[in-house]
């Protein structure tokens, strides 16, 4: 999506040193790319690695393509893992709310924080509701993904179309709110 807005502000949010962001979001896609777009955009600057993590997969790589790494699928061992690393990097937990009351992940999520000024790995936490131990309160910076304004929307229309085009050669669509949408080519 070509939110350039909410990528400024994701932008702005990650630059702020925060150890952990919170967003809450039913749109993982969405913010998955909206944080690739951000990390490429600083690539020239200060570049981060971006890794996504989720139960089923474990740990991926996502600004290089790798194949997710199954020795870290269980919530302890990827935290362990992320504690251990030596170098900076942004770390997409999906859907970690739940392990989020065990105490050894609050206290692993508090040692990544606490040396955050010495090795820059920051977390996200992004799943559809987030409740935050207090004790990690300190430690984190919301963001809040706004529904995409009309101009993006536009955007989102035709890429779907042309999408679509692409797999149904021939093919026109009618958009539902009643006009044709040319698709360059």
């Amino acid at each position: 999506m070509n939110s350039t807005h909410g990528q400024h502000d994701l932008e702005l949010v990650l630059r702020s040193r925060t150890p952990i962001v919170v967003i809450e979001s039913d749109d993982e896609a969405r913010v998955l790319e909206m944080l690739q777009a951000v990390i490429m955009r600083r690539a020239s600057s200060s570049y981060l690695p971006l890794f996504r993590w989720t139960i089923t997969d474990g740990l991926q790589r996502l600004d290089i393509s790798l194949e997710p790494q199954s020795i870290n699928s269980e919530p302890t061992d990827v935290l362990k893992h992320i504690r251990a690393v030596t170098k900076p990097g942004v770390y997409v937990l999906l859907d970690f709310h739940p392990f989020l009351e065990d105490p050894v992940h609050t206290r692993l999520l508090k040692d990544i924080c606490m040396k955050f000024r010495e090795i820059e790995r920051q977390i996200v936490l992004l799943s559809h509701q987030i409740q935050i131990p207090s004790e990690l309160d300190g430690y984190c910076a919301r963001f809040d993904i706004a529904l995409p304004n009309e101009a993006e929307r536009e955007v989102i229309i035709k890429r779907s179309i042309s999408e679509y085009s692409d797999d149904h050669p021939g093919a026109r669509v009618k958009p539902a709110i009643g006009t044709m949408i040319e698709v360059p080519r």
